[in-house]
């Protein structure tokens, strides 16, 4: 009896052991766990963006388009369709989508299963107030979208469809589309100026949870919103300080908003330069009366000189038109002052001690360009196509005098078209419908079309364009590229050269170099894994 007694203390024994092993074994397993798993991929890793930009407040709708905005927007919001920079095409988002009736009639259905963060069913209601009361209110400061919408009749059908009526065929209208939409209970009592990400409800993979501001930047965290989600946590960093930018660059996932030579080379990291379709110039305004003569436009466009203006823009691609992918400057021509004086002759003016005159009073022309008070950067490049204007204007004669105002102003001065020349960008999106800038109907206030300009051959190729199939847009481009050269209604000057800090250990991502606008580099983000 006792031996078997001391068998069963000696096995009991025995399992103890064991026991107490394998708890052993499972928290040193959980330790080295601990320690290493981030060096691993791991699904709980933060993932850091960054970007250098005029961000001031939470803006989804981003009226000034700072690219904190756009990326926080293209986080936390889907849109009612979405454009696809590999494809180049649109594809459903929100919605599923049809074009009917040559390009004039666009249904959209609701595609199921669409949830608002707070678990709450987006609605075709959700959709028109926020088309109906957002993107058409007078408060909103885009005009472009809302000039596209503002004739353009809106409403549910009995298939439970959102049907866009529009007056006249238009292949573009579907990229007005692309835009965020919001919950109907979110935007009642909201001023929109002052949209607060607290107040409202998301749709896509992710949600801020909270913003903290610190010197020079404001950081959001974002958190992941759906099982499938690679990442569970985005820290997005909008700042507004370059040096900080500069210094902290190594800590990002990805960063934007740095230029050639401010971005310090590193092992770890990578750089991807992409072109987007947007561009700077300066416009005539040809209700000028003086403006109005071809000639004199055509003589302060070659003054422009911009041969010499590629080295003091060196971040910038020095372009010919306003479709600058279709024809690309290839030798600049050296400036002949002669050649441009016997222009100016021509069209009336007198050449007195080195100054122009026209009916006996000194040329001076106004050149009107925005304030970016938040983007020094953007300033800088204004201001030496400023100085570089100033000093090639006067070698033929001509006294240019700059005036800056802050954005509310210059906007308004803009809108009115009180101004004889002005320094802006034109952003072309996702497509190349160019008819608010060009065509004769936007040639009057509160319109888009710059330089006032009335052709009845550019108003015939701009809507033969909106008719057209995509395989024959480029020859309609290229005959508009050729007419709008003939008549030079704007002098243009750059399209932007844009960079993408990269890290290396960042996997299952694609990068591509054409994106119509910078946010879509973040439209797979919730694929992304870290190694």
């Amino acid at each position: 009896m006792n031996s078997v007694l001391k068998r069963y203390k000696k096995k009991d024994v025995l399992i103890t052991k064991v026991l107490f092993g394998l708890i052993l074994v499972i928290i040193f397993t959980q330790i080295i766990n601990a320690i290493i798993s981030p060096f691993f991929n791991d699904p709980n890793k933060i993932i850091t963006i960054g970007s250098y930009s005029n961000f001031t407040q939470y803006n989804p709708i981003y009226f000034n388009k700072d690219q904190a905005s756009r990326d926080l927007s293209e986080l936390e919001y889907k849109k009612l369709i979405k454009y696809n920079p590999e494809t180049k095409g649109f594809e459903a988002d929100l919605c599923t989508f049809i074009i009917e009736n040559e390009s004039k009639t666009i249904k959209l259905r609701l595609q199921p299963n669409q949830f608002w963060h707070n678990d709450e069913a987006i609605s075709n209601k959700d959709i028109i107030y926020t088309l109906q009361e957002l993107y058409l209110s007078p408060e909103y400061k885009n005009p472009l979208i809302k000039q596209n919408f503002q004739k353009t009749e809106i409403y549910e059908n009995k298939n439970q469809e959102i049907v866009f009526e529009i007056p006249q065929a238009n292949s573009f209208f579907i990229a007005n589309l692309e835009i965020p939409i919001f919950a109907q209970t979110d935007l009642e009592n909201q001023d929109i100026n002052q949209l607060n990400f607290e107040d409202l409800n998301g749709n896509n993979n992710y949600k801020i949870e909270s913003e903290t501001q610190e010197d020079s930047q404001s950081i959001f965290k974002l958190k992941k919103q759906k099982k499938e989600v690679q990442n569970r946590q985005i820290n997005y960093h909008a700042i507004f300080n370059k040096d900080h930018a500069i210094k902290q660059q190594s800590n990002f996932d990805d960063l934007v908003g740095l230029q050639e030579g401010e971005i310090a080379i590193n092992p770890n990291k990578f750089i991807k330069s992409v072109s987007l379709p947007r561009y700077q110039a300066v416009f005539f305004n040809t209700n000028n009366q003086f403006l109005r003569n071809i000639n004199i436009r055509s003589a302060l466009n070659m003054a422009a000189n911009k041969k010499d203006l590629v080295p003091k823009l060196k971040d910038q691609t020095i372009i010919a038109n306003p479709f600058f992918q279709f024809d690309n400057i290839k030798n600049i021509p050296d400036i002949k002052i002669n050649i441009i004086q016997n222009l100016l002759i021509e069209a009336g003016l007198k050449l007195q001690n080195n100054q122009f005159y026209y009916n006996n009073q000194a040329i001076q022309l106004t050149l009107t360009y925005p304030n970016y008070q938040v983007n020094p950067s953007k300033n800088k490049t204004n201001q030496i196509i400023i100085e570089h204007l100033i000093e090639n204007f006067k070698k033929i004669g001509i006294k240019l005098i700059p005036q800056q105002y802050d954005l509310d102003i210059f906007q308004n001065l803009l809108l009115k078209k009180e101004y004889d020349l002005i320094l802006y960008g034109q952003d072309l999106g996702n497509n190349f419908d160019a008819f608010s800038f060009w065509h004769s109907s936007q040639a009057k206030p509160n319109k888009l079309n710059l330089s006032n300009l009335k052709d009845p051959l550019i108003d015939n190729l701009l809507i033969n364009l909106r008719k057209s199939e995509q395989n024959l847009q480029g020859d309609l481009i290229q005959s508009l590229n050729k007419k709008l050269k003939q008549i030079v209604p704007a002098i243009f000057l750059h399209t932007e050269n844009n960079r993408i800090l990269i890290d290396k250990r960042v996997k299952n991502r694609k990068i591509i170099s054409d994106y119509t606008n910078l946010a879509q580099r973040l439209s797979n983000i919730h694929k992304w894994k870290l190694n």
